[in-house]
């Protein structure tokens, strides 16, 4: 692990069958305006057998370029831990494989960390989600949205409509996605016209985003984010006993958070995702990867994340919750013991429940909280009640909970 002082920038992105979406991503970046000399893209194929490796190992572009082959699928922590051993350069932008950036992308992330030392800095936030391809196994909410956004490009929506036709009528439907995007159509940004909204989620996280928000860790999304490579060192980087899909990158954000890092969410650095089919065992992924998350770092901060996950409170809900948590902790350090213990047990074995595929129901009983410890509780939720200064905390156990 070493740094290089030519290199100012790694930009490091793994990819596991993601071609032709990953070519797309390193044409994006023959458009930038910082230096060539002072940057370089990390390529790591984490045993893609798609034609990743036929294609993108012989790519050839201006800027510096490293393809790091895996000889097995190692996952999305260990493969990034491979760039950043191999990553020459003071910053480092970890990109998803299929992100288009604009031109000016690596040199609003170079200029922002030359302000801050210990700054995390995103674009995630304010992601935007494009088609340049077409895959059969786009769903029909994805098919129906592209007729609308091709309505733009009289070209484009005869080659979807053809699409759809061939598909129908053939049956196979191995390696028949199209590409809608010549290298020179894409470095004209050609693909704009069939740029959508942010997802929800992200939506909804850049609502609340700022100084009343109790989860700055979430802005640490590998899609899109930046650090200074002494810092994600000092912490060991990824922890690679996340597998899958999911939380290995908020895993690392939460060290970050408690490390002091400083975390901001910058449209400077936006970028576009390109849009893909979906695999259906993401949410398994994800939600087997978030009780690990819980088991590594078992504080309230982690834990209420699965009210979220369970659908019993929305992100802003959520966020007013352990707010008051957090006032209730502060203030109220030695009393309210009772509600206190027994918020921690509920949130648990939501986890828990969330890990098994269980429906979220009688949690205070599927905790184990005996007759006597749930009278206590009522009582203690009583008195919050009295006191007027926790108004979510208590609408979530009469309304949800008890």
């Amino acid at each position: 692990m070493f740094t290089d002082p030519n290199i100012e920038v790694s930009v490091i992105i793994p990819s596991f069958n993601r071609y032709p979406l990953n070519l797309i991503t390193l044409y994006s970046f023959e458009n930038q305006t910082f230096d060539f000399k002072k940057m370089e893209v990390i390529f790591i194929d984490d045993a893609s057998v798609d034609d990743t490796y036929k294609i993108i190992s012989k790519y050839k572009p201006p800027y510096h370029f490293s393809y790091v082959k895996c000889t097995k699928n190692f996952g999305r922590g260990k493969a990034r831990n491979i760039g950043i051993n191999l990553a020459r350069g003071k910053i480092i932008i970890f990109l998803d494989a299929e992100m288009i950036v604009e031109e000016d992308f690596v040199m609003n992330h170079y200029l922002k960390h030359k302000e801050k030392n210990n700054l995390v800095l995103t674009g995630a936030l304010h992601l935007k989600s494009v088609y340049t391809c077409i895959f059969p196994e786009f769903d029909m909410k994805q098919f129906s949205l592209m007729k609308i956004l091709f309505k733009n490009d009289k070209e484009l929506y005869i080659r979807l409509n053809n699409f759809i036709k061939n598909l129908e009528i053939s049956q196979e439907k191995e390696n028949k996605n199209f590409v809608l995007f010549n290298r020179k159509e894409i470095l004209q940004r050609k693909y704009k016209i069939l740029i959508t909204e942010d997802s929800y989620f992200t939506k909804e996280l850049l609502e609340l985003y700022g100084k009343d928000f109790n989860f700055p860790w979430m802005a640490f999304l590998t899609g899109n984010v930046s650090i200074k490579k002494d810092l994600i060192l000092k912490l060991g980087g990824f922890d690679i006993d996340f597998e899958g899909y999911g939380y290995e990158d908020w895993e690392l954000g939460y060290r970050l958070y408690l490390n002091g890092a400083e975390f901001v969410a910058d449209e400077s650095v936006a970028g576009y995702h390109q849009e893909h089919p979906i695999p259906e065992n993401k949410w398994n992924n994800a939600v087997n990867n978030y009780y690990l998350f819980t088991e590594k770092h078992p504080s309230i901060d982690v834990l209420i994340l699965s009210l979220e996950l369970a659908r019993i409170v929305d992100l802003k809900t959520m966020n007013s919750i352990l707010g008051e948590y957090k006032h209730l902790k502060n203030k109220y350090s030695n009393e309210f013991t009772s509600f206190q213990e027994s918020f921690s047990k509920i949130l648990k074995t939501t986890a828990i429940l969330l890990k098994y595929d269980i429906r979220h129901k009688f949690l205070i009983e599927a905790s184990g909280i005996s007759k006597q410890e749930k009278e206590k509780l009522l009582s203690d939720i009583k008195a919050m009640k009295r006191m007027g200064e926790f108004k979510q905390l208590v609408k979530l156990f009469e309304e949800k909970l008890v």
